[in-house]
Order: structure tokens, then sequence, then C-alpha cells
């Protein structure tokens, strides 16, 4: 086993602290886990969580309820870089506590919480996401306060309250199974992101998710208020947008992107920003 670790603790706290790792080879199993964040930084990672498993990748992260059985494996050629962010079980209760007291889902009874789906998410641009960027890209983290754990603990809460929000909105199914489909909605919507760049069709979007295309359309449109069509769209825009204010040219960044031509790309661009790609980026140099 190969492992360089450095931890980084919260002055007199069991709970909270953040590990940073580089390993080449790993084979561990925790029968009880406590509440934590698993963000891969360089290299993928390989999760069991509750006889699921889950392979979690740079741009992503694992959520892992307090009490989880987890394992985890590593065989690797070249060193697998991550960040573990633990955080106080009873103080990320009380946040959610303190921000809902009308909550509609109750405590298990193995002293984990319902509060939080353990599962792999998209490192997207919210407030949770942002601040794990931070810290992944943060060298010494020996200055972290209880207050920040908090701040951490506060932005978990309401990622997680803003899911079991969207698990609501899928109308008079059982608990359960619409947590399912919103992990099987988060794939899509993941599967969207990494594929941006190329000809993805929905039967792809449809296939990966594993859901049937008028189920895909229906669920996505109620969870995330567009439509499949429409975030690949989105996400295409948000990524040319970024090269262009690198000084990518049009044509290089249509073919980027995913768009067949120059044409058709400045075309869609337009009429999502209200300006040309090339004034665009005009004005962003």
């Amino acid at each position: 086993m190969t492992f360089n670790r450095t931890i980084f603790n919260e002055l007199n706290s069991k709970d909270n602290a953040i590990i940073k790792s580089n390993v080449k080879q790993f084979e561990g199993q925790l029968e009880a886990s406590g509440l934590s964040i698993k963000v891969p930084i360089n290299g993928v990672e390989n999760y069991t969580i509750n006889h699921i498993n889950y392979k979690v990748k740079p741009g992503e992260f694992l959520l892992v309820n307090k009490g989880e059985q987890i394992s985890c494996h590593l065989d690797s050629k070249t060193s697998v870089e991550s960040m573990c962010i633990y955080l106080n079980y009873d103080v990320y209760q009380s946040i959610i506590d303190t921000l809902s007291n009308s909550y509609t889902l109750d405590h298990q009874d193995n002293g984990n919480s319902k509060h939080l789906l353990s599962d792999k998410y998209y490192l997207e641009n919210c407030d949770l996401s942002n601040m794990i960027k931070q810290l992944a890209q943060c060298k010494n983290l020996y200055d972290l306060t209880e207050e920040d754990y908090i701040t951490i603990s506060e932005r978990l809460a309401k990622h997680q309250m803003q899911q079991f929000q969207m698990v609501n909105s899928l109308g008079a199914l059982h608990t359960n199974t619409k947590i399912e489909l919103l992990k099987r909605l988060r794939t899509a919507k993941a599967f969207i992101n990494d594929n941006y760049y190329k000809n993805i069709m929905l039967s792809d979007i449809s296939e990966a998710s594993y859901l049937s295309k008028y189920h895909l359309l229906r669920s996505f449109k109620d969870v995330y208020k567009t439509t499949p069509y429409k975030a690949l769209q989105n996400r295409r825009i948000e990524k040319a947008k970024m090269l262009l204010a690198l000084g990518e040219s049009i044509q290089d960044t249509a073919l980027k992107c995913g768009f067949n031509d120059r044409r058709s790309f400045s075309r869609v661009f337009k009429k999502s920003e209200g300006i040309t790609p090339l004034k665009f980026q005009y004005h962003s140099s």
C-alpha cells in the first residue's frame, strides 16, 4: 500500500477534519462511517456504500452519511490525489433543524440522517461546490476554525435541502422511488455536463440514466425547470464563453463545444447571449 496523507484537524475536535492524501494502492473498509465529503482532485476513486458501487472522478464528490458501511479500493499506476472532509454530525443536524423546523422527513432509527442523501454529485456553480473547490486548491488548511467547519456544514445542509425540494417536486411517488429517480436525473445531468462536446442525442441521455425518453423529459423538467436539450445547449454556451475569453478561434470553439460548424454555433450563441461570439470575444479581451 502506498499512502501519503496530511490531516488538518480543528483544534479540540475529533469530528471536524480535512484529510488530503496521495494514494496508488489502498484497500479499506469502515463499518460505521462519519459524515463526510469525498473529493477526488486528480485520478479516480472507487467506493462501495451499503453494497452500491461508486466511481468518483475529478469534478464530482461523494457524500457519505453517518453510520454508513463504506469501503474504498484503489489500484493505480499513478498517484491519486484526494480530499476528505469530515464534519460534526450533531452540528449538521442542528443546522438542518434550524433552517427548517417543519422538515417532512424524520430521523432514521440507526442514528444517521434522512436529511442527507448519500450519493455522487457533480461540482456545479453553487455555494457548497465553490467552497469544496477552494478547499481542494488550498495547500495549508491548519488555520481552519470551528466557524469555518460550521460554514461548510451550513452549505452542505442547504445543498441537501435543495435536493429534497427536488425530490418533493416529483409528485405523488413513494419517497424511496423519488430519491432513486432524482439519482437517475443527476446521472442524466452529469452525462450532459461530461459529454457536451459530443453529438449526443436524447436517446444517449436516456440510456445513460436508465430512464425512458418520456420519463426523462417529464421528470427532468420537473426538477431542473428546463429540458435536457436546453441544459445541453446552456452547457455548451458556458464552455464556449470560457474558450472565447481565452482567445480560442470561433471555429475551434464551435467544434470543441459540440457544434457542427461556426454558423450554427454563432446562431445559438447570439440567441442565448444577445451578441455574436466575435463581439463577446472582443469585449472579453
